[in-house]
């Protein structure tokens, strides 16, 4: 929302401009997980902003959708729990060697989380393998997250994994 200078901690401005829109965007976002819950086992939303952005956001601009993950039982994985705590704490980007660092890191944090949540999804029984990973999102965090921790589960699983698990990000 900062690319609409809208605070997330407030209410959407009731403006046709706005609320059209939104309206919009949640219907499709309400029928797009409506549908990945149908089709998959586990849905989940991984996501980098701190606890609680996303149930902020969802309750001032769109209630809606908050009810809908609440029913579909959709979790809300915060990544930087995962990160180092003086990094997270105390974000400062001086501390990166560059936006290559800073990138790095990122994707790191974003990587362990997927692939903390693709092992508690995957461990349903002994010697279970990876089927399917899908990761939507909008910055290249998770996708290249995604395929980093694939990557890493299919050269520590070579010599158990009958078959490579199939790897699908979109933007």
């Amino acid at each position: 929302m900062n690319d609409m200078k809208l605070p997330p901690d407030k209410p959407l401005p009731d403006r046709p401009t706005l609320r059209r829109p939104m309206e919009l965007l949640v219907k499709r976002a309400q029928r797009f997980l409506t549908i990945a819950c149908e089709l998959a086992h586990y849905v989940i939303i991984v996501t980098l902003a701190r606890s609680p952005w996303v149930e902020h956001c969802m309750i001032n601009f769109a209630p809606r959708l908050a009810t809908t993950i609440s029913q579909l039982k959709v979790p809300i994985v915060y990544a930087r729990h995962l990160a180092e705590t003086r990094r997270d704490e105390a974000y400062d980007k001086k501390m990166f060697e560059g936006a290559q660092g800073e990138m790095d890191y990122w994707t790191g944090v974003k990587a362990a989380a997927i692939g903390a949540e693709c092992q508690r999804c995957y461990s349903q029984y002994p010697g279970q393998t990876w089927k399917n990973v899908l990761s939507v999102g909008d910055s290249n965090f998770e996708r290249q997250g995604t395929r980093n921790v694939v990557k890493q589960w299919c050269m520590d699983n070579a010599d158990v994994a009958y078959q490579l698990p199939r790897t699908k990000t979109v933007k």
